[in-house]
């Protein structure tokens, strides 16, 4: 671990792995990502770790008493979610025991949303319905995601 990084956020994030509901579940999954992240929600928190929302919000806010980052409640649109300190990835490594350099996050990760389920792009001002094809084009877009991993149900 970076030496520059406190023995509290170690053994914070350790607390968190091991004895946190979903805490071992999220870091392994932070751990195995490809690419960083500069915010993740609490909605996605909560799909990743398979738990409650109430457990991905205490786990959220684990996370930034804990030093990781920010916890920040949603307002106007934007999704409760955490803002990370430290790459997402070696946070993940650190909490499983791994010797890792903790990085802070890249400033250009900041315009990055493919972690947030939220702040959807603006519908159309027609008011004209669209089809199911670009509902699942446009949550493509603001979710990062390939449309082909998007379903969408309609019940009547």
């Amino acid at each position: 671990m970076n030496k520059g990084v406190g023995r509290d956020l170690e053994k914070g994030i350790r607390l968190i792995y091991e004895d946190m509901t979903g805490g071992k579940a999220f870091f392994d999954w932070a751990a195995a990502r490809t690419n960083d992240a500069a915010e993740t929600s609490v909605d996605r928190m909560s799909q990743v770790a398979e738990i409650t929302r109430y457990e991905a919000i205490e786990l959220a806010k684990a996370l930034g008493e804990a030093g990781c980052g920010e916890y920040i409640v949603g307002r106007k649109g934007w999704k409760t979610r955490i803002s990370w300190a430290y790459s997402l990835r070696s946070l993940g490594k650190a909490a499983s025991g791994e010797q890792v350099e903790l990085e802070e996050v890249d400033p250009e990760l900041a315009e990055d949303v493919s972690d947030q389920l939220g702040h959807l792009p603006e519908m159309p001002s027609s008011g004209q319905p669209f089809t199911i094809a670009e509902a699942k084009r446009r949550l493509s877009d603001a979710l990062g995601l390939s449309p082909d991993a998007i379903e969408i149900t309609i019940r009547a």
